[in-house]
């Protein structure tokens, strides 16, 4: 893949602190379980992980000067494992933080190919002159309601 010309491109990394209190709700995650036959756990939920969010991570990211100056014509939020409290667009979330003019979208369900997936779009709308800046968010929390069962498959 060719790299396009243009502004050379800005990095920012951020780790996020303790969590806010009250961020996320058992019965919210109950409720979103339920249905694949999974039960949170609430002793493991409040006892592990920090319980960030990705509009958390974001909003660490727009605070950064670098990314905090950019006024995208794209944006790009990508992760491999879900949003511990997936109640937020966090793409239109950070674009509104951004100036609220790019186009936006989330890529899941990748793993962790998402961001290179979210790298050959953003060269693709380069290239067509669709867009001259991109950001792409990177994020990925730890936290999550259930745990999970890593089993050997049946070879």
């Amino acid at each position: 893949m060719d790299l396009p010309s243009g502004p050379p491109p800005r990095c920012a990394r951020r780790r996020a602190g303790p969590p806010r209190t009250g961020r996320h709700a058992l019965q919210d995650f109950r409720d979103l379980l339920i249905s694949f036959g999974e039960k949170p756990d609430g002793a493991k939920l409040s006892s592990r992980g920090a319980h960030v969010q990705h509009r958390d991570l974001a909003d660490l990211l727009v605070a950064d000067e670098g990314v905090g100056r950019s006024r995208p014509e794209l944006l790009i939020v990508t992760h491999a494992l879900p949003d511990v409290v997936p109640f937020t667009a966090v793409a239109p979330h950070m674009t509104g933080r951004l100036g609220g003019r790019a186009a936006n979208f989330a890529i899941g369900q990748q793993g962790l190919a998402a961001p290179f997936t979210a790298l050959r779009i953003a060269s693709a709308y380069h290239r067509s002159g669709r867009a001259a800046e991109v950001v792409i968010a990177v994020l990925e929390q730890t936290t999550l309601p259930t745990s999970f069962r890593w089993s050997r498959r049946p070879r």
